[in-house]
Formats: structure tokens, C-alpha cells, sequence
């Protein structure tokens, strides 16, 4: 039967050597979905690699990023190994820029921090950078860490939860109006989809998601 849910987007902010970490959230995102049905909405993480379009800015690719995903996230997850990443104009990295913009608009930030062996081949002046930006963000508030990609993903499956058992039913809206709109513009029935949906924050949008059962 169809499901009224509202969508949390989660930006995964990343520098380059993440991307196994970023499959990790992913899958750890998509198993909260699946055992958090009840509640009423659900997350859709977004990267800039797979989420963002090419389309040419005179600002620079950073703006454009922010534009098309980091504007409209509700959540965002930052992850670092050895690498900070490239300096943009106002930050030392693009993922420190995307940190500090979200949380300046008042967003949520949960930034993770690999604890894993630093390769003898690693940029050194590079993880200094990434130690130091470390230390900053720890003075502004609680920094989660990691052993390896598999501990990373249950940390963020576990942290998800608590974000949610914390806004979880701290407000209620009824479906009836968007019954009435499926109806007038559908003429379908929706006696089935009676109830109500749990809404905590401000949301970018509802949809409709269609489940399957035997």
C-alpha cells in the first residue's frame, strides 16, 4: 500500500579518499530506512560524485555544490581519513566548507574521524592539516571516530537512531489534506490512508512511497 513519508536529505561530506567510507553510510543509511518504517519518514543521503550535475558556474565548482545539494540537506555527515582536501576561498577544504556553511544555516553536523593506521606513503603536511581542523571542530562540539570502514558504518547506523529517538513524535499532522488532493486529481478512495505521520523539523518535502508485501 502507498506511504506517506517525509524525506530527511543527508549530505555526505567527503574529501577524496573516502570512498569506501562513503558506500559504509550509505548502507548504513539505507538499513536505518528499512528498520525505521513505522516513524513516518525516511533519509536519502546525497554525494557530491553521484548527486551533483555538470553545469558550468563562473564562481567555481564549490557554489555549484552547494546549490544543487548542500542547500537543501537537513543532515550532514562529514567523514575524514589522512585527507583534509583541497583549500577553497573561505575554508580549508571544500568538506571544512561544507561543514561550517551547514552549520552556520543552523543544520546538523555529525563529522567523523578515521582512527586508522596513517599509511607510510601519506601526504604528512596534508594529515597535519586534517589535525588541525580536528582540534577546532572538537572545541564546537562532539566528534565521532572510527577503526575501519565496518565499525564506521555501525557507529553511523547507531547515531542515526539516537538522532531519531531525540526528534522522534514531537509533533503530528493529519494526511486529510493530501487525501483530498490524491483525490480530486486521482478519484481514488483513500479511506486506507487514514492516520497520521510523525513530523519533529522543517522538511523539504513529502512523497509518496509504494510498499510491497506478500
Amino acid at each position: 500500500m502507498a506511504r506517506w513519508a517525509i524525506i530527511r536529505r543527508v549530505m555526505l561530506a567527503t574529501p577524496g579518499d573516502t570512498a569506501d567510507l562513503v558506500d559504509a553510510a550509505r548502507q548504513s543509511i539505507y538499513g536505518w530506512n528499512s528498520e525505521s518504517d513505522a516513524l513516518g519518514w525516511m533519509l536519502e543521503p546525497v554525494h557530491w560524485k553521484s548527486d551533483v550535475y555538470p553545469n558550468f558556474n563562473p564562481e567555481g565548482g564549490q557554489p555549484e555544490i552547494d546549490a544543487q545539494i548542500l542547500q537543501d540537506s537537513d543532515i550532514l555527515v562529514g567523514i575524514f581519513r589522512h585527507r583534509l582536501g583541497t583549500p577553497t576561498k573561505d575554508a580549508p577544504s571544500g568538506t571544512a566548507h561544507e561543514i561550517l556553511k551547514h552549520v552556520a544555516n543552523g543544520g546538523t553536523v555529525m563529522a567523523y574521524f578515521s582512527k586508522e593506521p596513517v599509511p607510510q606513503n601519506a601526504d604528512f603536511a596534508e594529515y597535519q592539516r586534517l589535525q588541525e581542523f580536528k582540534k577546532e571542530c572538537q572545541k564546537q562540539g562532539v566528534m565521532g571516530e572510527f577503526q575501519d570502514p565496518a565499525s564506521f558504518g555501525q557507529t553511523l547506523k547507531s547515531d542515526l537512531r539516537k538522532f531519531s529517538n531525540r526528534y522522534e513524535l514531537t509533533s503530528t499532522v493529519r494526511l486529510n489534506a493530501f487525501q483530498k488532493y490524491l483525490q480530486e486529481r486521482t478519484g481514488e478512495r483513500s479511506s486506507e490512508m487514514t492516520g497520521r505521520i510523525s513530523i519533529s523539523m522543517p522538511s523539504r518535502f513529502l512523497m509518496a512511497r509504494q510498499s510491497y508485501g506478500v
